[in-house]
This record gives C-alpha cells, structure tokens and sequence, in this order.
C-alpha cells in the first residue's frame, strides 16, 4: 500500500483501514464485494518516527486504532480472521485475550471425542466455520464450495505467499490436510 501513497510531511501519522477476509479464502466468494466490507476493520497505523518518539517521551502508548480525523489508507493492510486449521483455532480460542475457551460444538465431548466426530470437526471448520466460533448464535452460513481465482485473491490482496502455495496452507484454502 505504501508504494501507492503520498505521505505528506506535515502529518505524522495514518490509519489503516484494513480489508478482512475471514475463515478461508473462499470467503472472498461468498459476498459481494469479497474483502471489501461495509464496515472496514480499522486497525493498525502507520507513524512517524519522531511523532512515535515523542509519544513515548510523554508517557503515552501507541495506539492502534487512532482517534480523530487521520488520513486513512483504504485496504492498505489485510486482516486475515479465523484463519487456519482447527486445531489452531482451538488454541487461539483457549489463550487469546478476546475471551478464551475451546471452539467446540455441543455435540463434542472433549474428554471422549471418537476420530469420526474430529473428522466431521474438521469438516465444519473448513465449510461452515461461523456455525462453530458463533455457536451461541445457532447459525450457519456455508462458505462457497468454489475456489477463488488468483484474480479475486489480487484484488483483495491476499499476500503471494498464500496465492503460490495452495497445496502448502491448505487450510487457508479451506481444504482438508494433504497428506
């Protein structure tokens, strides 16, 4: 994103305004305009070292989401939610500081789980995964079955790391593991 700015010297600092995919890349399918939601997540700013240094000098943190009128950079970062196997969500679930707990259904019994119902887990995880991380909701909105192209991930920016290697993260695909 910075190689298509102008920052103007007289400010010292600029919000993202981040693109979100959620779950999967298959995601940026489902909805129209893909990772370009109505709301964008507004997180993550860019500073200027002196403005960072003067901050800390009067005892102030560094925000991430800044107050006031700031100039924005639209999509100038990508915010990938959810992402990964489930296993890895699980553990993000159990220690991350939005609220903690194991991602599970009803129907699991983590002390006792058979290999047929991690297997319908993991299932779940990569085609219908809001029916699990917002469980309390009893909803369920399946991602497409399609694979974006390499232009709907352009658009939307997915890193190359991600477009090159399908086969490497699979889960990012929304594909069960290769073996």
């Amino acid at each position: 994103a910075m190689k298509h700015c102008e920052w103007k010297a007289w400010n010292p600092k600029m919000q993202f305004r981040q693109r979100v995919v959620t779950f999967n890349l298959r995601q940026v399918l489902s909805n129209r305009p893909g990772c370009f939601p109505k709301d964008a997540w507004r997180q993550g700013a860019l500073f200027r070292l002196g403005w960072a240094r003067d901050e800390f000098k009067n005892n102030q943190s560094i925000p991430l989401r800044l107050k006031g009128s700031v100039p924005t950079i639209d999509g100038g970062a990508m915010h990938l939610s959810h992402f990964g196997n489930a296993f890895a969500l699980m553990t993000k679930g159990l220690q991350h500081g939005e609220g903690g707990g194991l991602l599970l259904p009803g129907w699991i019994n983590a002390c006792s789980t058979t290999d047929e119902e991690i297997l319908e887990l993991l299932s779940i995880f990569r085609n219908d995964p809001i029916s699990i991380v917002r469980s309390w909701e009893h909803r369920s909105n399946p991602l497409p079955k399609a694979t974006p192209t390499l232009k709907d991930l352009q658009n939307c920016a997915v890193p190359w790391a991600l477009q090159a290697n399908p086969r490497r993260y699979a889960a990012f695909w929304g594909l069960p593991p290769i073996d």
